[in-house]
């Protein structure tokens, strides 16, 4: 019967280390974003409580970062795997790529399994958040965090390119956390240098 428990255990240690994985690489989100917009005087505002928790399922964005025209509605998006693909599509949706080893006789194999394709959604703007939203130049932002092992867009003709940090698709900027808060210091930068 112990040895049961103990096998128990294994497997739910196993089975939560994803979840941690993204639990602590979005305390560190939280820490670091706090901290680039306390230094370069960026106001945040938090949509909900647990902002730094938010997932691509809500409804709105969970964090607006603003500072003079500058207007950033950010959204988390986060992929639970370092392993795995992130593939955006042409028709507005997105999948994530996986891979399992396949052991053959000599070698191995990855072979790619793919989750069932999601309708990207339209985020909302909290009206009560932003009240001053029709002076602001809008930047929508994905944040993909925990980041994953490629970002990919697929054409409608089914080729597929890899997404570079600050690329635009399909109405919003996708960046990592390090490249969010070098274009957030960028900004800051070339606003007071002149």
């Amino acid at each position: 019967m112990k040895a049961f428990i103990v096998l128990l255990a294994v497997i739910f240690a196993i089975a939560a280390l994803p979840y941690a994985r993204c639990l602590i690489k979005r305390i560190i989100l939280a820490i670091k974003l706090t901290a680039v917009c306390k230094r370069c005087g960026y106001k945040l505002r938090r949509a909900h409580p647990l902002w730094f928790l938010g997932s691509k399922h809500g409804a709105e964005y969970d964090l607006y970062i603003e500072k003079g025209r500058y207007l950033f509605a950010v959204k988390l998006f986060g992929t639970q795997r370092y392993t795995s693909e992130l593939v955006f599509t042409s028709e507005g949706d997105y999948f994530v790529r996986n891979f399992i080893a396949v052991f053959a006789a000599g070698g191995a194999v990855r072979m790619p399994v793919e989750s069932k394709p999601r309708k990207m959604k339209h985020y909302s703007l909290s009206r009560r958040k932003i009240p001053s939203l029709q002076v602001k130049l809008l930047r929508r932002v994905l944040i993909v965090n925990p980041v994953c092992y490629q970002l990919k867009y697929r054409e409608k003709n089914g080729a597929e390119r890899i997404v570079d940090s600050g690329e635009s698709i399909n109405g919003n900027e996708i960046y990592s956390l390090s490249r969010f808060a070098d274009e957030l210091e960028r900004i800051h930068d070339r606003t007071y240098t002149y």
